[in-house]
């Protein structure tokens, strides 16, 4: 039985180029990455899906760990015969890519982490779990929605610009039933907010450390997500990492830079 068959997972590329794969982060989509492919295309055969409980692939009731996430990627390349990758994870994917490395090293050529460090921080989670929670869904129609997130979701804000592009985001989850008109998340809400949990309360520290491969971590400059603290930690702590910080992005670095994180990608791999 093909366990490929349980994801909404695209393929571009040359088939007889090395493997590059990417991970998309918390309420994301494989197609997040669309904008960044076109000129890596023609040098590696690129795989992106919608992780578990994520977009149209399947959404089983439990396993929403890092460790989880990795081995769905370790069943999904075996199917596909592919014996080694490169990896890129962002944010949730990032940490996701991480587990991937600590298990399956020896399936690895290159490992890239975008914007998260293996630290365990469960007041982020707390906070954005407690966000979460708040949007009334369903609504009415995806009108209605946009309307909140334009003007409830900022109330009470203490940063307003930080709020707004959570709201943009969040916005961009909401998708229109075309039965009905109304309008609610296109994840599976348990998954979410177990992914949050899982993600947030494990250190992945010890097992960040004994990574060998070549390494990449790449940082908004903006980010909140991986304060500079972190990123100097993650240097120092690994001898084959490097980094590179993107000026005036934030912590969707691909999707706020692409030229600039398309640059420190092909130099990198």
């Amino acid at each position: 039985m093909s366990y490929l068959k349980n994801f909404y997972y695209q393929l571009y590329g040359d088939p007889k180029k090395p493997k590059l794969v990417f991970l998309h982060g918390l309420m994301g989509m494989g197609s997040n990455w669309r904008k960044i492919l076109g000129e890596l295309e023609k040098d590696y055969e690129i795989l992106t899906y919608d992780q578990r409980g994520h977009g149209r692939s399947f959404h089983p009731e439990s396993g929403y760990g890092p460790y989880d996430y990795a081995q769905d990627l370790l069943k999904i390349i075996d199917e596909l015969g592919w014996s080694k990758i490169n990896l890129v994870g962002h944010s949730m994917g990032g940490r996701a890519a991480l587990a991937f490395a600590i298990e399956y090293e020896h399936r690895l050529e290159k490992l890239v982490i975008e914007d998260i460090s293996p630290k365990s921080d469960w007041r982020s989670a707390e906070k954005l779990i407690d966000l979460v929670e708040s949007v009334p869904v369903p609504f009415e129609s995806r009108k209605e929605a946009r309307e909140y997130f334009r003007h409830d979701f900022l109330e009470g804000a203490e940063d307003q610009g930080s709020r707004k592009r959570l709201g943009d985001f969040f916005y961009l989850n909401i998708g229109e039933n075309k039965s009905t008109g109304r309008a609610s998340w296109r994840f599976y809400k348990k998954a979410i907010i177990e992914s949050l949990k899982e993600s947030r309360l494990v250190s992945l520290w010890e097992g960040f450390g004994a990574v060998t491969c070549p390494l990449l971590i790449v940082r908004g400059e903006l980010s909140t997500d991986l304060p500079q603290e972190n990123y100097d930690k993650m240097l120092s702590g690994n001898s084959h990492a490097q980094g590179v910080v993107i000026e005036g992005a934030g912590h969707w670095v691909h999707a706020e830079k692409p030229r600039l994180f398309v640059n420190s990608l092909k130099d990198f791999l």
